[in-house]
């Protein structure tokens, strides 16, 4: 949701603004570590997903919108620092050239959408998924839950070597996968 300029008072968009200058410090400190620049490109295409997907406003009474935010897809890919920087760079455009939100308000909206929603949403996924397979129903259950879906891949030490298993290659890591379950039944009627 945008909060636009007038809704909130002065002293209460200087308290939003207060909270969100030291969590944009520590962002692109962390996002600078981790974020290397060949994901560079990624965090600008996420952070254009985000604006896109801001577009699309729902109006709900008392003045304010209600939308997609994209913010949670940025926390599974990328982490939830880099999805701070990219969501907060979509409001500032969003604030400057639309009006979508406000200037006084823009530090509100960057502590409802940029800083709390990535956070508590990949904690979800995160609680929700556990430890499952890839392909397993809990992630997707998981994925809808949170708004997202993640493509991080974890090495398990126990069950690559276990019989019935098998090694999958998914680019630079691999996950193992139990090969007697199948995303789909057998046919019984080969020809």
């Amino acid at each position: 949701m945008h909060i636009p300029d007038g809704y909130l008072s002065p002293q209460t968009c200087a308290v939003a603004y207060a909270a969100a200058v030291p969590t944009w410090v520590v962002a692109s400190r962390k996002v600078g570590k981790v974020v290397r620049t060949r994901n560079v490109p990624l965090l600008a295409m996420f952070a254009a997903l985000s604006f896109l997907i801001m577009m699309f406003n729902i109006p709900i009474p008392d003045g304010t919108s209600a939308h997609a935010v994209g913010a949670v897809v940025v926390a599974v890919v990328l982490g939830p620092w880099a999805a701070v920087i990219a969501v907060s760079v979509a409001l500032l455009f969003q604030a400057l050239l639309f009006g979508d939100g406000g200037v006084l308000a823009y530090g509100a909206n960057v502590l409802n959408m940029a800083i709390v929603l990535p956070f508590v949403g990949l904690a979800v996924y995160r609680a929700v998924a556990g430890r499952s397979p890839l392909t397993s129903r809990r992630r997707v259950i998981a994925a809808a839950t949170s708004g997202s879906t993640r493509r991080r891949w974890r090495p398990r030490s126990s069950s690559a070597s276990s019989p019935g298993s098998s090694t999958v290659p998914t680019g630079r890591r691999s996950t193992p996968r139990t090969t007697s379950r199948r995303p789909f039944p057998r046919c019984s009627c080969r020809t």
